[in-house]
């Protein structure tokens, strides 16, 4: 049976990451970035619809603005299912986000996934585990904007809301759809957010089908895989032949403004292989001179790669000398780490503007979830919709604007094996060899 699903996501990587859960079972997913009285007109030949609110790093009352007024714009359609997508480790305004959405919808019951299995995250008695560590001990536990130094997903979650968090044990979830659903019903008496443990993808088939008619879902993307299936309601994505009539001479341009360890690696493997590489000078965005020269010295290069039909690599500094300073230099001008964050992905974005307008390339590789978002709105992108995964919960996509669609890939910063960014570059000239035909 076809649902129309409703989601919000609160960062442009997580959305796409949940759009392609849907999309792999044949689901019509489309992701569009929040602004206010949205409204959606054509919906009749799509399954889902996504808005990234980008909302990870607003203060909290902004957070759960975006999120209420959000949902109250899916309500006009309406929807059948309402998702809350969050970080799979629980960073950002997870409280108030789930509150604003339960005040939208009207309800004071929802229900929590945030294990991942498949990218490593494994919920246990109550405990978020990453890759095999607590989240406490894990890389997340220095996360400069949202440290995570709590592993107890039911104690995350009763700090940010004043409601009450339960927690169902995986000894209960493995004894089928029908015991957990008489549980679930049991915990709604006493528990405004019920989270659920997930140790495997069983798991997760397991709860989809218990929560298949459940209104309101919050937490991580990897649930969505198995929804579809739960409503009945795979099919085979289509996508159109001839959608370009000729290939794209460039090549394609990779963007990594991420610092997480997984980024790093899959920046050092390019650079391995051997893809053209520019590093940004981060200290450069505190200089006016040295930043003008800076851009246009990587534009310049950039230009003259991509339009022969290269790829190129365009980088952060990795160097942890160089990461301090530019931190100590904002800090000293009064900035936060997300305010920094903001002012680099802001010049990488005028960067890829810059080249995208003076050569028109049509493929593009994002890594991170801020630089993603700015990327996206320096290329005007109205939409997109989800194709096909690459790996697990990192999928491509059409981006529209006005002067016709991208093909984009948006990860983020702590997804990926080492290769990744290699196959997403060979999946895009792929990917467009056969919307050619």
């Amino acid at each position: 049976m076809k649902k129309l699903i409703g989601v919000v996501a609160d960062d442009i990587t997580g959305g796409n990451d949940i759009g392609i859960m849907f999309a792999k079972n044949g689901l019509v997913t489309e992701v569009y970035r929040y602004h206010e009285n949205m409204e959606f007109k054509k919906v009749e030949d799509v399954d889902v619809i996504i808005i990234d609110t980008d909302s990870r790093l607003d203060e909290p009352k902004v957070a759960a603005e975006k999120v209420y007024n959000s949902t109250k714009s899916l309500m006009k359609i309406p929807c059948d299912m309402y998702f809350n997508k969050t970080c799979s480790v629980f960073r950002g305004n997870i409280g108030v986000e789930f509150d604003a959405m339960q005040e939208a919808l009207g309800i004071d019951k929802s229900i929590v996934i945030l294990g991942f299995p498949a990218n490593g995250r494994v919920t246990k008695n109550g405990l978020h585990y990453v890759n095999g560590v607590l989240l406490e001990n894990s890389q997340f536990a220095n996360d400069p904007i949202h440290p995570m130094k709590e592993s107890n997903v039911v104690k995350i979650l009763e700090s940010q809301t004043e409601k009450t968090v339960g927690i169902i044990n995986y000894n209960i979830v493995k004894q089928g759809e029908e015991i957990l659903k008489s549980h679930i019903e049991k915990m709604k008496k006493d528990f405004s957010y019920i989270i659920l443990d997930v140790t495997e993808q069983e798991d997760l088939k397991i709860i989809a089908k218990a929560a298949a008619g459940e209104l309101n879902l919050c937490g991580s993307s990897a649930i969505a895989e198995e929804l579809p299936k739960a409503f009945g309601n795979v099919k085979e994505l289509k996508f159109e032949d001839g959608v370009y009539k000729s290939l794209d001479k460039n090549g394609v341009l990779v963007l990594a403004g991420s610092l997480t360890p997984q980024t790093l690696l899959q920046v050092n493997y390019l650079k391995e292989i051997g893809v053209e590489t520019i590093e940004f000078d981060t200290l450069s965005i505190y200089a006016e001179e040295g930043y003008a020269r800076c851009i246009n010295e990587i534009v310049a290069k950039a230009i003259e790669v991509v339009s022969k039909g290269r790829d190129i690599l365009i980088h952060t500094s990795n160097d942890r000398v160089i990461v301090k300073k530019t931190k100590e230099i904002g800090y000293n001008l009064g900035l936060k780490d997300n305010e920094i964050g903001k002012k680099i992905s802001s010049a990488l974005t005028a960067i890829v503007k810059e080249v995208y307008e003076r050569t028109g390339f049509r493929k593009i590789v994002v890594a991170g979830g801020d630089t993603s978002e700015a990327v996206s709105e320096g290329l005007n992108i109205e939409k997109m919709r989800i194709i096909e995964e690459i790996e697990p919960g990192l999928p491509n996509m059409f981006g529209y604007n006005s002067m016709g669609r991208l093909l984009m890939v948006l990860k983020s910063g702590s997804f990926g094996t080492k290769e990744f960014l290699k196959k997403a570059i060979d999946n895009l000239k792929c990917l467009e060899e056969r919307l050619c035909k």
